[in-house]
């Protein structure tokens, strides 16, 4: 099982009968992710994200998704002191804690982090055991956020089976707030594979919208120079 949440220690598969009684603290902002250094992306954030981060692909059983960068060595550049994103495009997952969404299969589960319960939060169940209002939107959210995802995942599977995406086996990333080794990572290889493309695949791409994405993230590993503009 891989979840796809902004930072969760604890996730956990909601089910109804096991957690009719469950409340849940919300975060009022997102100090929560202080330490988080990289987040999953639905395709549809892909190239916003693009702008400010650092977007790579990792690999995890058997796919490929796309994250975004936002600091190094357990700091979050992108959230200031006072738990507020310092840019205006803010990962889904992370407005979506405390919850999240796990692949099992071909299947996608909504998982919630054990460390929000609270006696006094909001209530995910009602007593007659249908959603409460609260969850009911929330639940929409998580819905959408699951086909993004899975459409993200079948972006870079057909990006990486045309040889659009080239693995790097150790990135080594150096800025005034300290280096590391990103360890097996994909990047896009736009400038080098696209033009050796067929034209029907070109076209295949360029319709389908992936053309101007793969450009995107491309281009954004040279968010990384930005690091070194945050204090």
């Amino acid at each position: 099982m891989f979840v796809f949440s902004a930072g969760m220690k604890k996730p956990t598969i909601l089910e109804e009968e096991k957690h009719k009684n469950l409340r849940l603290a919300l975060p009022s902002d997102f100090s929560f992710l202080r330490k988080v250094v990289a987040l999953p992306l639905g395709y549809s954030e892909i190239i916003a994200a693009s702008m400010y981060y650092p977007v790579l692909f990792g690999v995890s059983e058997s796919f490929i998704y796309p994250f975004a960068v936002l600091g190094i060595e357990e700091k979050n550049l992108f959230v200031n002191d006072k738990g507020q994103f310092i840019v205006d495009v803010i990962p889904k997952c992370a407005e979506l804690y405390p919850f999240g969404v796990a692949k099992k299969g071909d299947d996608y589960l909504v998982v919630y982090d054990e460390r929000a319960e609270a006696s006094d939060g909001e209530p995910v169940f009602a007593e007659d055991g249908s959603f409460t209002p609260f969850f009911t939107q929330r639940k929409e959210e998580l819905t959408n956020y699951a086909l993004d995802i899975n459409q993200a995942l079948e972006f870079a599977k057909t990006a990486y089976e045309n040889g659009l995406l080239k693995l790097i086996e150790g990135l080594k990333i150096d800025t005034k707030h300290g280096s590391v080794v990103l360890k097996n990572v994909l990047i896009a290889n736009a400038v080098e594979a696209i033009p050796k493309l067929s034209p029907e695949k070109l076209y295949h791409f360029n319709v389908t919208g992936y053309l101007p994405i793969l450009y995107a993230t491309y281009f954004s590993v040279r968010n990384f120079k930005l690091f070194d503009l945050i204090a």
